[in-house]
Order: C-alpha cells, then sequence, then structure tokens
C-alpha cells in the first residue's frame, strides 16, 4: 500500500479537516442558539405594556412621557416593558397590535367629526370595534382576582395580606422565569415584590372605586368619566334594513351605559400638577380637550396583569389632577 505523503495528498486532508471544521463550527452555533433561546426569559404579554396614541392625538412629547410613567414607578416589578407608539392613517399598526394582544392603552378623543355626512366620535369607534374594557367591569373584575390574597376586602386602601395565597399564586407563576428559578435570594426578593404588587393594585380599586362612587355626586359637565352604551354609534351608522343592522341592534339590546374612559380635560389641576395638555391633546389643538383614556380587556392572556391599566388610570389622576390628593 502506497502510504507515501505527497503534496497532493497533504492538500486533500487540510481540505477535508477545513470541511470538517467549519460544519463542527455551524452545529455548535445552531446548539448554543438553542439553549439560549430555551433559557432566555420571555416577555409575556402581561410583562410588555403597550399604550397608543390615537390617529387624532399627538404623540411628539411620548419620550418624555414614558419616562415619566418610569419615574413615577407607575407599574409593578413585573412589567418589564413600557412602550408607547403614535398611530397614523397611513401606517396604523393597531389591528396587528390587538391580534397578538399588544395592546393596554388607547389615548383617544371624544369630538364629533364629520365622515362621510355621519359624525364619529373616535372613541366609540374603538369601543364598538376593539377589546375595550369599562372601567366598572375591570374594578369588578380586579376585586375577584384580589380576593384570594386579602383577608378583608372592605378595606383595600390598606390591605392585610393572605401571605400564603400570594406566595402560592407567585410559585406558580414564577415556575418557568428565569429570575426566580434557580436562586432562593432572588425568589424571597421576587415575593416580596409580588406582595407590594398586591397591596398596590388593592390600592388602585379602592381609588378607583372612589372616583366612580365621587362621580355619580357630579353634574355632567364635571364627570371624570365617559359615559356611553356599547353599540349605539356602529348601529346608527348602518344602512336601513340591512343585515347589519338588525345584528347590531341585537347585540344593542344586551348593553347598557357604562364609564368606559376617563376624561383627561376634566381633571381638576394646580400648579403644583402636572399640565395634562403637554402629553395629551388633539394633532393641532393646545390643549387635552376631549382627550379620553380607554383600556384594553386581554384578561384571559394576562389574567394576572391585566390590571396594570388601572394603575395607568390612577397615576394619571394623581399627577395632573386634584381628584385623589386626600386619599
Amino acid at each position: 500500500m502506497d502510504n507515501k505523503l505527497t503534496k497532493s495528498r497533504l492538500s486533500n486532508l487540510l481540505a477535508y479537516e477545513w470541511i470538517a471544521m467549519m460544519i463542527t463550527i455551524v452545529i455548535a452555533i445552531v446548539v448554543l442558539e438553542f439553549i439560549f433561546n430555551a433559557s432566555a426569559a420571555r416577555l409575556t404579554t402581561g410583562q410588555q405594556f403597550n399604550y397608543y396614541y390615537d390617529t387624532t392625538i399627538y404623540s411628539g412629547n411620548d419620550k418624555a412621557f414614558n419616562q415619566f410613567i418610569l419615574d413615577k414607578k407607575t407599574f409593578s416589578y413585573d412589567v418589564i416593558n413600557v412602550s408607547g407608539e403614535g398611530l397614523t392613517d397611513e401606517y396604523n399598526t393597531l389591528p396587528l397590535r390587538v391580534s397578538v394582544q399588544a395592546a393596554d392603552i388607547m389615548i383617544t378623543e371624544l369630538t364629533d367629526d364629520p365622515e362621510n355626512n355621519q359624525l364619529i366620535k373616535r372613541a366609540n369607534l374603538h369601543i364598538d370595534g376593539q377589546s375595550i374594557s369599562s372601567i366598572e367591569k375591570l374594578v369588578k373584575d380586579a376585586k375577584e382576582y384580589v380576593k384570594p390574597f386579602v383577608v378583608n376586602m372592605a378595606n383595600l386602601s390598606t390591605p392585610t395580606l393572605n401571605e400564603q395565597a400570594v406566595e402560592e399564586n407567585f410559585n406558580k407563576r414564577m415556575a418557568r422565569d428565569n429570575r426566580y428559578r434557580f436562586n432562593s435570594e432572588a425568589k424571597a426578593e421576587g415575593l416580596q415584590l409580588e406582595k407590594e404588587r398586591i397591596v398596590k393594585l388593592c390600592k388602585d380599586i379602592s381609588d378607583l372605586e372612589y372616583l366612580l362612587e365621587r362621580d355619580e355626586t357630579l353634574p355632567d359637565s364635571q364627570k371624570l368619566f365617559y359615559s356611553y352604551k356599547k353599540y349605539t354609534q356602529i348601529y346608527n351608522n348602518q344602512p336601513e334594513n340591512s343585515s347589519d343592522k338588525q345584528r347590531y341592534e341585537q347585540l344593542l339590546a344586551n348593553e347598557q351605559v357604562e364609564r368606559y374612559g376617563l376624561r383627561v380635560d376634566r381633571l381638576v389641576t394646580n400648579s403644583n400638577k402636572k399640565n395634562p395638555s403637554d402629553f395629551f391633546r388633539k394633532v393641532g389643538g393646545g390643549d387635552a380637550k376631549d382627550v379620553v383614556i380607554l383600556a384594553f380587556d386581554f384578561t384571559k392572556q394576562q389574567p394576572d396583569l391585566q390590571y396594570e391599566t388601572l394603575s395607568f388610570m390612577t397615576m394619571v389622576v394623581r399627577e395632573f389632577g386634584t381628584e385623589l390628593d386626600n386619599r
């Protein structure tokens, strides 16, 4: 057998070794990528808080508003990413965002604008066509959510926690969260943050209940919440005797007037407060007149973090108005 090492054979050997080396490197990269993706902590729907400026709302000051939200520690520890987005008629990403439940708050307005010889309120368009919750429903659902974690539901402003129930829920929620899975010290810290989250949510519920009850004593011109009967606008704008008209008539019959939006322009403010118009105003407008804040409802997708929307609303009232100053 001719085993003599020649220049040709050496060249072939090196070529084969190079190919094998490249294959090994590619396999290693793929394996490392798989391990990284499998072990990385992915954000859930609730851990991402997304708010939107409607097409008619100015969003040019969002960088400052986003920082303001963070500075005020608006959300619990488990909300990891907070982002705002201005929608445009040319490139409206809302349908896509809603389809993957990446929506929490809509900042829109109530002005009647002529459209096809009909009067259309932007807020009503969203309430009729999107997964928008009434504030009353959000508060009611939030109370049901915290009930297992609270000893006395009659005192939500300063709640006493059922710590065992809180811990059990925390362990269940964080079973696949790499922040707390492998480190007992981090887990203990996380549990403390979880208790603070429940306490803060209870306070937000109490504050919203107070504001809703207060609203009932005020004249319509001063009410802080926008009331509407869902499907009224879309029903009125259907052609007579059409199948859609009949369908919305049936839907409308099952609805009642509820409070859907927080009216930013009705906040009672003073020099010690932030000016609402700095962050909430219509395109081309100079103040917050007719601006309203709506909350999306994706409770099934984010059962523990749905009620961060209440925290957003109470923050707006506290920082821009005086209504909660004595709470």
